[in-house]
């Protein structure tokens, strides 16, 4: 027909997928970028509360510091 082999059309469709979900996500990225007014401390505060600066969270909810809730009590 064309001369072009099935692989070769259907990678380039792939890549061309590959390439359009990079733009999108950089597109949706910036945008919420620019919508948020937030300085960078208030959106630490908003994502991790109230731990202290220099821990990190473990798992939602719990921080990397030991001590306070959840931590079993023993003894």
């Amino acid at each position: 027909m064309f001369g072009v082999p099935f692989i070769a059309v259907l990678l380039l469709g792939v890549f061309a997928l590959g390439v359009l979900a990079i733009v999108v996500g950089l597109v949706v990225a910036v945008t919420r970028r620019v919508r948020d007014h937030r300085t960078p401390e208030e959106r630490r505060a908003d994502e991790y509360g109230d731990l202290p600066p220099g821990s990190f969270k473990i798992t939602p909810g719990m921080g990397s510091n030991a001590g306070g809730m959840g931590t079993g009590g023993m003894g």
